[in-house]
């Protein structure tokens, strides 16, 4: 993802590169959403409700990655909980105008 906004900003190889060796990691992602997703119709849940749950297994594995690093960073353990994640402050900045992103709040606990 990374890659992808770095080449909105400016392209070059080093970026192509990276994006290139990404792809197939992108694309399993791609392949397990859409496998839940199937699944989970099958099974007669409704969109809304596997959007729920794809939504908080993300935010679960970012609270854990983001405390992995923090107490990698800190050399101790750390544990980091979003108590709430809301559309924050429109910034008039170039990149946002062409990929349209939002500012986001976090609150942490």
């Amino acid at each position: 993802m990374v890659a992808r906004k770095a080449e909105q900003i400016m392209r070059g190889p080093v970026t192509n590169v990276v994006i290139k060796a990404t792809q197939g990691i992108r694309n399993n992602m791609e392949f397990r959403i859409a496998k839940y997703t199937w699944d989970g119709l099958q099974a007669g849940k409704s969109l809304e409700d596997i959007c729920c749950e794809l939504d908080i297994k993300r935010k679960e594995k970012v609270e854990e990655r983001t405390g992995m690093l923090f107490g990698g960073m800190f050399g101790k353990e750390i544990t980091i909980k979003f108590t709430k994640i809301a559309g924050g402050a429109r910034r008039v900045i170039p990149s946002q105008k062409r990929s349209g992103d939002l500012t986001l709040i976090s609150i942490v606990r």
